[in-house]
């Protein structure tokens, strides 16, 4: 007789932020300006230039309010100013409104995308096996991002060790990836929308026999008519961004073996970690899923045109709004107006494998909703020297003569980290970002209750609302390869 045994569920964790000792709190430039005024006031002091001395005292001040204090987002009053100038410089010159088409700013009358991704452009090749994929050029960074869909198998009625072995594998390919040539970083987006039940009338009309029972044509009609009824559709898309070297691209050839190769080591690696089917994205899946994010109102359109087995052919140039006001603490586009927040903590302390599933799952009255992990791989080459540093500055924090539990702890933790990367763990910077887009702006306040109380309930992830930087925020959220440390000036979200 064998006895059941229940073995305790796996935990996850020790992801802290990136720190450096010896700054006072500060940045390194920060720091750099705060030394020089130490010198400047010590020089004053010898040689009793008191105005300069008393200047130098009260600059130095100053830096301390600005950038030492922080609050529960890490955010420390210098940030918050220069937010707030940056948003009333963007209302005084007008660049939080934008519109395009034929009385738009375009001078060819076309819908192009906005911002960040103003100046992208799609290219359309195929890979080893024949299959089209798209890849985004973004000219300006030599930034070029290809672009997979995948199916995830999901957790319903799947023991415990094979989300194990999915968690494993995952953690195997982001250690791979670290050593990806020309990775600069990737994305995993994940949406839920409304199902609106084309694609399953289609498949039911199509194998529906004219001679079958009339009980059975009744009944799978009363299905088409009763099941999309509070459905919801999920889908997930991957985004690689690459950097090529100057001159490059220049022979096309070469280019694309390039990438059909990349192609094929990333669909091989993924094989195991729970993602599903993963295939390339043609430049019509892209194109569609993008002109619906920004008009929602367009989705009917498109599932109609799918089960109808016929695309839109959308030009990359007509993919984006019409029009759209971006706010202080929302972003209104066509026919939707969308929420963005910013991961401000990961959880603390040690979670289990299902800690998303509260921010991933359908929330009643938003329409659409995309959860974003943003990943920034460091290669291995770089990775032992910043533990090895992140370990010296939590020792130096967890000695010191005013040191709490909490300073002790997370030198525990960097040691732990220097451990696991010296036995072959990858380093990898990590964010998430969540949007959640409607049609009635009158619900927006009720959206963003829920949704901030779905991240508190996922292993206590803090978010951020995306204060003045909503257009930028819902761009970064769409797998078009914004890499956001080399677009605007944000915080790392995180270090694993």
């Amino acid at each position: 007789m064998v006895a059941n045994v229940e073995t305790a569920p796996r935990t996850y964790g020790n992801w802290k932020r990136e720190s450096v000792a010896g700054y006072f709190g500060l940045g390194p430039k920060t720091a750099a300006v705060f030394y020089g005024l130490i010198l400047v006031a010590l020089i004053a002091l010898f040689n009793r230039w008191w105005l300069t001395l008393g200047g130098a005292v009260v600059v130095m001040a100053l830096i301390q309010i600005l950038y030492r204090v922080r609050d529960r987002h890490h955010r420390h009053t210098g940030d918050k100013l220069a937010t707030v100038l940056g948003w009333q410089r963007q209302k005084l010159t007008g660049a939080n409104l934008y519109r395009s088409g034929p009385l738009g700013v375009d001078r060819l009358g076309k819908n192009r995308l906005p911002g960040l991704a103003a100046r992208s452009e799609l290219l359309e090749v195929q890979d080893a096996l024949g299959r089209d994929f798209c890849i985004i050029r973004s000219p300006a960074r030599r930034h070029y991002t290809v672009v997979l869909s995948a199916n995830p198998d999901g957790n319903a009625l799947v023991d415990q060790d094979q989300v194990d072995t999915w968690v494993a594998m995952w953690g195997n390919f982001l250690a791979a990836v670290g050593d990806e040539a020309r990775l600069v970083g990737f994305t995993v987006t994940i949406e839920t929308a409304p199902d609106s039940g084309a694609m399953l009338t289609r498949e039911v009309n199509m194998n529906t026999s004219s001679d079958a029972p009339e009980f059975a044509q009744h009944y799978m009609q009363e299905v088409l008519d009763t099941f999309p009824e509070g459905a919801a559709s999920t889908t997930a898309w991957l985004a690689f961004t690459y950097q090529m070297e100057p001159g490059a691209t220049k022979d096309q050839h070469e280019f694309i073996r390039f990438f059909q190769s990349r192609m094929t080591f990333l669909t091989t690696h993924l094989q195991g970690t729970g993602v599903g089917s993963v295939t390339p994205v043609t430049a019509d899946e892209l194109c569609e899923y993008i002109r619906v994010s920004y008009d929602p109102a367009a989705a009917t359109l498109v599932e109609d045109a799918r089960a109808a087995g016929e695309s839109l052919h959308l030009d990359w140039e007509e993919t984006g709004p019409s029009a759209y006001d971006a706010g202080w603490d929302s972003f209104r586009h066509d026919s939707g107006v969308s929420v963005s927040w910013y991961m401000s903590q990961a959880p603390r302390g040690h979670v289990i494998s299902r800690v998303l599933e509260p921010l991933l799952e359908p929330i009643h009255l938003v329409e659409r909703k995309r959860v974003t992990l943003i990943y920034r791989p460091i290669p291995s080459e770089e990775a032992g020297e910043m533990v090895v540093n992140d370990s010296t500055s939590a020792r130096h924090r967890a000695t010191r003569s005013n040191a709490d539990e909490r300073d002790s702890m997370e030198y525990q933790q960097a040691k732990t980290t220097e451990r696991e990367e010296a036995q072959g763990a990858g380093l990898v910077r990590f964010g998430m970002i969540v949007t959640a887009t409607t049609r009635n702006p009158d619900n927006l306040d009720q959206i963003v209750t829920a949704v901030e109380a779905r991240g508190r309930s996922a292993g206590r992830i803090r978010l951020r609302r995306a204060w003045a930087t909503q257009a930028s925020a819902f761009a970064a959220a769409l797998p078009l390869g914004v890499v956001l440390p080399e677009q605007i000036s944000i915080r790392r979200g995180g270090q694993h």
